[in-house]
């Protein structure tokens, strides 16, 4: 099985393609609702060519950083291709913190990777959760499904917190119960500041391309350090 950190990984990339796909994330703001165009991954100027200014990027842009400046830093992107990465007072800067079962809430959205007993029944060995007060477009797949490890996933809104355990509607209406013990791994997203973004940490990146080569971020959402 992939290590808690890829996982998390994989996770964060759905959730700014999800954020993208909303609308939400990218800097140029489409309407609610309205589906952001698609466009190429952003090389640096000799690479591949940007897409238009005003495209949100489809793919995001993922990897460690290597360098920080005043308002723009740079990503070791696909192949270890360099991509500049700019913020603005309205990028959004989340990051995921250990937490326990009490940070989850009704209307949150959560991941949860479990083991599954003869019966059927669902034990969570870990929960990644994005609050809803966060406002951001995270979404399922539809029904649990087996990973090649023999562990179920599932991703969908929690419908019901116990003292143990999680109820979870995914994407095609079904509901799981989970039960959540105390030796499950709970990570929850947290808004970071941009004094968080700091060299050898890992994002990944969704926003609008500029004509240089560089992105402007919408959405960042911070791993954590890089592997040595």
């Amino acid at each position: 099985m992939r290590s808690s950190r890829d996982a998390f990984l994989l996770f964060a990339a759905a959730l700014v393609a999800a954020g993208a796909a909303a609308g939400v994330v990218s800097s140029a703001r489409p309407a609610v609702g309205q589906s952001a165009p698609q466009a190429p991954v952003v090389q640096q100027p000799g690479a591949q060519p940007a897409a238009p200014q005003g495209r949100a990027v489809r793919r995001p842009v993922a990897g460690a950083i290597t360098s920080v400046s005043d308002g723009t830093f740079v990503v070791a992107g696909r192949a270890g291709t360099p991509v500049t990465v700019k913020t603005t007072p309205s990028t959004r800067i989340v990051s995921r913190a250990r937490g326990t079962l009490a940070n989850v809430s009704t209307g949150d959205f959560v991941r949860v990777i479990a083991t599954k007993a003869q019966d059927g029944s669902l034990t969570a060995m870990v929960v990644q959760d994005v609050p809803a007060n966060l406002g951001l477009p995270a979404r399922g797949k539809g029904s649990p499904a087996e990973t090649r490890a023999g562990r179920t996933v599932l991703g969908g809104t929690v419908t019901q917190v116990g003292a143990a355990a999680l109820s979870v509607k995914a994407a095609d209406g079904s509901v799981a119960s989970v039960a959540v013990p105390s030796t499950a791994r709970i990570f929850t997203m947290t808004p970071l500041p941009a004094s968080g973004l700091v060299a050898g940490a890992r994002v990944v990146v969704q926003g609008t391309p500029n004509p240089d080569g560089s992105v402007t971020a919408g959405l960042i959402v911070v791993a954590g350090p890089s592997p040595h």
